[in-house]
């Protein structure tokens, strides 16, 4: 039985034994993953640490259990080899998520902003994001197919489609890195701050307005107190910098720890729950942040905000923001987007923000 046959035999089985199946391309690499293998409910992001070789996924909200699948069997094929694996994956072979979903109105995203902006100019907050989804037919694209095109046109992301009973079939391209660990180092960004890229801009050229160069200075200070609350002082800080994503162009601040030059123990697993949720998928407050979204929202966000990506050991893990992404099912897909909101938030301008930000992912599913 050739590789191909081997992957495409293992995902037809997922739903009977109800395991769930991880493909993940890492930025920059040609080389796309596969894991499959039995899901464990996981309370806290330090218990991670126990569970070996797998693909771990966390919702949005802190207090929900994340689902991590252990790898029982795993593969590695390069882009182009890979696509022979399309053949006979069609859409019956994920699972779907049964919850309705309603789709944001622009009139209601734009009331949910500016009542967002009221509540900030009462001094309690400094920023929250305001998140919307939107229900659509899916077109022609079956979900690897998707997958395959965002890896080929998104090399800068790490893109993933990972399916699941507890969560459904989700697909992402994410550009923000919320904690990395390999060969010694652990490494996290500040990403916030966006614009439509055009042909008449590049990363040299860019000009940010004093709200964009603000959201993002909010969410290096964030990164910057969390490292703070452990003491930890041994860190690298290289931008900000503007780096292109796709359709759009974002500030970035790149952090950087040597694990040899501290001695906090288990530093990634006390790191990620101060990282997540960060200030560019939340707010600041946090905690405030986090209650106004759950009250005023109007909708579960489920992965999205939330991160996910493979984890090998406390010596190599990869966990990436859940962004640009899309919850696919058989016949419908709903996207997500957000955009920070500060006092000086301009409503219509975030709604048109979040509609750019879904362009990637409605051209591939």
């Amino acid at each position: 039985m050739s590789m191909a046959d081997n992957i495409l035999s293992l995902i037809n089985s997922c739903k009977n034994e109800q395991k769930g199946f991880a493909f993940f391309r890492l930025p920059y690499d040609n080389i796309v993953k596969f894991i499959f293998g039995e899901i464990m409910e996981v309370k806290s992001p330090n218990e991670i640490k126990r569970l070996g070789e797998g693909y771990y996924m966390q919702p949005f909200q802190p207090t929900e259990n994340g689902a991590f699948i252990k790898s029982e069997q795993n593969f590695e094929l390069s882009i182009d080899d890979f696509d022979s694996v399309l053949i006979g994956i069609g859409t019956e072979s994920f699972y779907s998520s049964s919850e309705d979903q309603i789709t944001t109105t622009e009139a209601s995203y734009i009331n949910y902003v500016d009542q967002t902006v009221e509540e900030i100019k009462t001094g309690n907050y400094k920023k929250i994001v305001c998140a919307n989804q939107e229900q659509a037919e899916k077109n022609n694209a079956l979900p690897i197919q998707a997958f395959i095109e965002g890896c080929k046109q998104h090399d800068h992301a790490f893109v993933a489609l990972h399916s699941t009973p507890k969560f459904g079939t989700w697909c992402g391209i994410s550009p923000e890195l919320l904690l990395e660990v390999n060969k010694g180092k652990l490494h996290t960004v500040a990403l916030a701050g966006t614009q439509l890229k055009r042909p008449e801009i590049n990363e040299e050229t860019a000009a940010w307005t004093q709200k964009e160069i603000e959201e993002q200075a909010l969410v290096s200070r964030y990164i910057i107190n969390c490292f703070k609350t452990i003491r930890l002082r041994e860190f690298e800080e290289e931008g900000p910098k503007t780096v292109q994503a796709g359709n759009l162009l974002h500030l970035k601040t790149d952090f950087s720890v040597h694990l040899s030059d501290t001695d906090i123990r288990n530093l990634p697993f006390v790191l990620l729950p101060l990282l997540h949720p960060t200030s560019a998928v939340c707010g600041m407050p946090r905690e405030k942040s986090l209650n106004f979204i759950t009250q005023n929202e109007g909708f579960d966000r489920s992965l999205y905000a939330g991160y996910h990506g493979p984890v090998y050991d406390e010596e190599q893990m990869h966990l990436f923001v859940n962004l640009r992404c899309a919850q696919i099912k058989h016949n419908e897909v709903i996207y997500y987007a957000g955009a920070g909101v500060t006092s000086n938030s301009d409503s219509e301008k975030e709604w048109i923000e979040t509609q750019n930000k879904k362009i990637g992912m409605k051209e591939l599913v």
